[in-house]
């Protein structure tokens, strides 16, 4: 798991691709992909300080299998 700032999740995503968003009241709070360099990924939105909160391959799968994505 590592923070992001607002800025450093921006830029993740541009070069990300990104197959799922999730949305709630019209807001983007998470998104599922792989990274530039091919690892999965989920990135959670932060709503009151800003940051975001990365998860790469073992942390995302297991939420995959658990249905929880």
């Amino acid at each position: 798991m590592q923070s992001l700032s607002t800025q450093e999740a921006t830029d993740f995503l541009a070069t990300a691709t990104i197959t799922e968003t999730s949305t709630e009241e019209g807001i983007e709070i998470a998104h599922r992909g792989t990274s530039a360099d091919g690892t999965p990924f989920v990135l959670i939105n932060g709503r009151d300080d800003g940051m975001a909160l990365l998860f790469t391959t073992e942390l995302s799968s297991a939420l995959d299998t658990l249905g929880l994505l």
